[in-house]
């Protein structure tokens, strides 16, 4: 769920699209013919919260990657 929400956000982020289409925004790998740029994201954690009073939120900690021809279309994205 979590992971679906970070996509949501980076492939509805039109600066961004504008750089790295929709299309090359993947879940943890891309594939070896991917064409560049591209993004890869990773869920690294998902840690509930809890009080007295029962769950309060989830902390997520996730990383954006991006992998492009270039460093200075790297440093674009």
């Amino acid at each position: 769920m979590i992971g679906k929400y970070i996509a949501y956000l980076l492939s509805n982020y039109a600066p961004l699209t504008a750089l790295v289409p929709a299309a090359n925004i993947y879940p943890i790998a891309t594939n070896p013919d991917t064409q560049l740029p591209s993004i890869v994201y990773t869920v690294d954690s998902l840690t509930p919260d809890y009080d007295k009073d029962g769950w309060v939120q989830d902390d997520c900690e996730f990383s954006v990657m991006s992998f492009a021809n270039s460093y200075a279309s790297m440093q674009a994205i």
